[in-house]
């Protein structure tokens, strides 16, 4: 007969294959810290009940590499036959289906003493939408909102998780509740939207004064937002926070009695001690080995983790700590110098959110580690990250790249902004603006103008851009900066200064450059319109002003290609068959069996109206393809359609990076709120902020005026 703790860990190995008894990679949550944390106890109580299930030949253990923890071997657990059979009949039948968990959340973590603090959160559910939860790093705020999201699971409900870190924004976290992507940073519109997709859903945002100072006021207005819109949300955070009033649930240590269950085979006397000279610190006292000096507690928790916990540690292990207490969010485990000694670190409860692929330190380890570095060791901790990372530079590690050279003050960085600079602000433009919102580093004006465009704040952009203009970083009158103007004017909603400085940046523009921008102008204002929506009467004047000039060959060749294409697709919509036609035939003349004759003839079929098959070969073709197909389908096909075109633009990870991408995410909203009447209002909402971002205000102002329209007539 096995014993209720070793039924436990009987049921939790059975739910792993037989197939991972012989892998050479297993995963952590065979190993004795990921099975406390999965079956919700402390390690300590795991040794006496492990050793029974072993010696009685219902489990075995062996040497392996575990997933995320280095290269070196570990102890993990492997359950039996005779085992399995056991947990099999231990397992009880339940009717209710479990709910489930969306988000960024860590791993189920262990909860000791906390039962005032979870009754206190469900009385607070009942009266408010809001429960903030507070405490210093290590106190157990994350293990609290952990366990009452597994609740919330078990009842079968939804929860939505976000873990907050510096290079978030708004519509990251939005984002990372809804499981989606795309959003604008609005906060209206995100709210919108959240209230629409998860109103009866439990949402969660961990460590909230992680947010830069640029995003922090506007979390907390999202979340009261929300509350206000009928959605629960639970945040924590460390205090104190400046401007920040709220009334949380305050975690403080545990109470002896609580604290003691920590210490398992620690004398009486010792352990009563330990707990008073660390204030029933919950994370320290599961860090505490039987070696522990009495003398470092009694000094402090501060102390006391250097002393008995950091500096026994190996030399290489002490290193791991470093590298991993400079970085600004959990990383993979692979990028990291010291990997091999992630093992040990996890043994000594060092770690946090470690699964397969990220892994961070402790905050509270973390903290110390950095106010013990001195500016010096910090920053060679970040150029050797920087060095790291660089022998592997690819578009995944270049923000972080970002954020190392940031923080190390170097003097390369803008050099190297000015090779990377654009393509990270489109791909990362809140974390851009986050971080260099927090620095002092003025030379970097220009691209945090560029990123606070992309976030759609004007206002803050011209502030930034006046400023670099003033220092010299950029010239007033270069292509650039008309080009940053003219987008920061159709934000502001003035088209006209706008379009005088789309023609300055095309005027100071020549060669093969002038063709691009003028037929790129032409693209967009094609585009500026909604489904079904005739084009503006002047969208092609910009080709008119096109000369071939000067250009050799191949040049001409793609100039003449991208002027047809967009005269092709204005005859098309303009249901002029018999001009597509003519275009088609004379580029047949030069491109004949090319894919772009190929698209131009499928779409001719589509828009008189045939069925022709036809496949894309890349996102954005696709997408066109999928948006042709809607402007011209029966309505009961539309819906899929739909849904189609949604999936394709979560899958174009670097739709942002195009005009014509920013232009296809707004069409993707537009549709979205024609389709689905029940988030309409915040779907044409966050298709108005889209189509205003791709400079698209003729389709920005439909779109608003349709939405004004429908408000009105259903009396919303």
């Amino acid at each position: 007969m096995v014993s209720a703790s070793e039924r436990r860990i009987l049921v939790w190995l059975n739910g792993f294959d037989e197939s991972l008894e012989e892998a050479w990679d297993v995963p952590r949550e065979l190993s004795l810290p990921g099975i406390a944390e999965g079956i919700g106890v402390v390690r300590s109580a795991l040794h006496k009940p492990m050793k029974r299930l072993v010696e009685g030949e219902l489990v075995r253990t062996r040497q392996a590499h575990v997933l995320g923890g280095g290269g070196r071997k570990r102890t993990v657990h492997h359950i039996s036959m005779e085992g399995r059979a056991l947990s099999s009949e231990a397992v009880e039948s339940s009717s209710r289906a479990r709910g489930a968990i969306i988000g960024d959340a860590p791993r189920p973590a262990v909860l000791v003493g906390r039962e005032d603090s979870l009754s206190a959160v469900e009385a607070a559910r009942e009266k408010s939408g809001v429960i903030w939860v507070s405490g210093i790093p290590g106190i157990g705020k994350t293990a609290l909102l952990r366990s009452i999201a597994e609740e919330e699971i078990e009842r079968g409900g939804v929860v939505r998780w976000c873990s907050a870190s510096p290079l978030m924004g708004t519509a990251d976290i939005a984002e990372t509740w809804l499981g989606s992507g795309g959003l604008r940073d609005d906060v209206g519109v995100l709210a919108g939207l959240i209230v629409s997709e998860a109103s009866s859903d439990l949402l969660m945002l961990d460590d909230l004064h992680l947010l830069s100072s640029r995003f922090f006021a506007d979390a907390v207005e999202l979340i009261d937002t929300l509350a206000e819109g009928g959605c629960t949300v639970i945040a924590s955070y460390r205090p104190p926070l400046e401007g920040f009033d709220a009334v949380p649930i305050s975690l403080s240590g545990l109470d002896t009695e609580a604290a003691r269950s920590l210490l398992d085979g620690f004398d009486e006397s010792i352990a009563e001690a330990l707990i008073t000279h660390l204030d029933g610190h919950p994370l320290a006292l599961s860090m505490v080995s039987r070696k522990a000096s009495l003398e470092s507690a009694r000094e402090g928790l501060e102390t006391f983790l250097k002393q008995e916990i950091l500096d026994p540690l190996p030399e290489n292990a002490r290193a791991a700590v470093d590298e991993l207490a400079i970085q600004p969010e959990p990383v993979e485990a692979t990028s990291l110098a010291h990997q091999n000694e992630l093992g040990l670190l996890d043994e000594h409860a060092l770690l946090r959110n470690l699964d397969a692929l990220k892994i961070g330190l402790q905050h509270l380890v973390a903290n110390l580690r950095l106010e013990q570095m001195s500016s010096e060791q910090r920053r060679l901790a970040h150029l050797q990250a920087v060095k790291r990372l660089s022998a592997h530079d690819s578009e995944g590690s270049m923000l972080h790249i970002f954020y190392h050279r940031l923080m190390a003050d170097d003097e390369g960085l803008e050099e190297w902004m000015n090779e990377r600079g654009g393509r990270l602000v489109r791909l990362h433009p809140a974390a851009v603006a986050g971080l260099l919102n927090e620095s002092d580093r003025s030379s970097l004006d220009w691209y945090a103008a560029l990123a606070e465009c992309e976030l759609g704040d004007a206002k803050r952009a011209f502030a930034l851009l006046s400023t670099a203009i003033d220092s010299g970083e950029v010239d007033s009158e270069e292509m650039g900066v008309e080009v940053l103007r003219s987008r920061l004017h159709l934000l502001s909603g003035r088209e006209q200064e706008a379009e005088d400085c789309r023609t300055a940046a095309i005027d100071s523009a020549d060669g093969i450059e002038r063709v691009r921008m003028l037929a790129s102008e032409a693209s967009r204002r094609l585009d500026d319109r909604l489904p079904q929506q005739p084009p503006a009467s002047d969208c092609l004047r910009p080709l008119d002003s096109i000369q071939l000039g000067g250009l050799d060959l191949d040049e001409k060749r793609d100039a003449l290609a991208a002027i047809a294409c967009i005269r092709h697709a204005h005859a098309l919509i303009d249901d002029d068959q018999e001009a597509a036609s003519a275009i088609r035939e004379e580029l047949a003349g030069v491109f004949s069996h090319s894919p772009m004759l190929e698209d131009l003839h499928w779409r001719a079929a589509i828009a008189a109206g045939e069925e022709p098959a036809f496949e894309a070969q890349d996102p954005l073709s696709r997408i066109g393809a999928l948006a042709w197909r809607l402007e011209h389908a029966d309505e009961a096909d539309v819906p899929s359609l739909v849904d189609d075109l949604e999936d394709s633009l979560s899958n174009w990870n670097d739709r942002s990076e195009r005009p014509a991408g920013r232009r296809a995410e707004a069409l993707g909203w537009t549709w979205r709120g024609i389709v689905h009447q029940s988030i309409r209002m915040p779907a044409w909402s966050q298709a108005i902020n889209c189509w205003r971002s791709a400079e698209c205000p003729r389709a920005a102002k439909s779109i608003e005026g349709r939405l004004h329209a429908w408000l009105a007539d259903t009396g919303r």
